[in-house]
């Protein structure tokens, strides 16, 4: 039961990470992979015990059971996932440099991490402002990437070029 206590706080860092969705995204999910079983465990337990009235030696074997079916779970999940993928950038004195000569003037922050997959499939960016920008069209800005093409709202100009920190 610990153990799933540790999990569940890194989940949606590891959703994030791992299944390349926003912030927003992977918080989401989470929330409702650490909620929603519990809140339903909870309910047919109820109603388990209140139909059959078992025993402690049965309450003991179900809790036992239902706590190894869910170690199950959080093992075969580790094994799950998307296939690597490559960070764009370059090491350099041992640190990760994310700058190129495609986003040099862009401003570009590492505060918010917002993956971006590469016209090749298998290359990331660390944010579309790393995959390189353009100068601001009429109220929205536009990114490049290889050969994608991406339109960005104007509020999320402000966050990536404009917030101060």
């Amino acid at each position: 039961m610990f153990a799933l206590f540790g999990y569940i706080t890194f989940l949606s860092k590891y959703l994030e990470s791992e299944y390349k969705k926003s912030a927003s995204t992977a918080n989401l999910f989470s929330g409702i992979i650490g909620v929603a079983p519990a809140a339903l465990g909870i309910f047919i337990g109820g109603i388990l015990i209140r139909l059959f009235k078992p025993g402690p030696k049965a309450l003991t074997s179900l809790i036992a059971s239902v706590e190894i079916f869910g170690l199950i779970g959080i093992i075969s999940a580790m094994f799950m996932g998307c296939p690597a993928t490559l960070l764009h950038g370059k090491l350099f004195n041992g640190q990760f440099d994310l700058q190129s000569t495609c986003n040099t003037d862009c401003k570009c922050t590492t505060r918010v991490y917002q993956p971006i997959c590469g016209s090749d499939g298998i290359t990331n960016y660390f944010s579309p402002c790393y995959a390189g920008c353009k100068a601001p069209a009429f109220g929205q800005l536009e990114w490049t990437v290889g050969l994608l093409w991406a339109t960005v709202p104007p509020n999320v100009l402000l966050l990536h070029r404009s917030q101060r920190y």
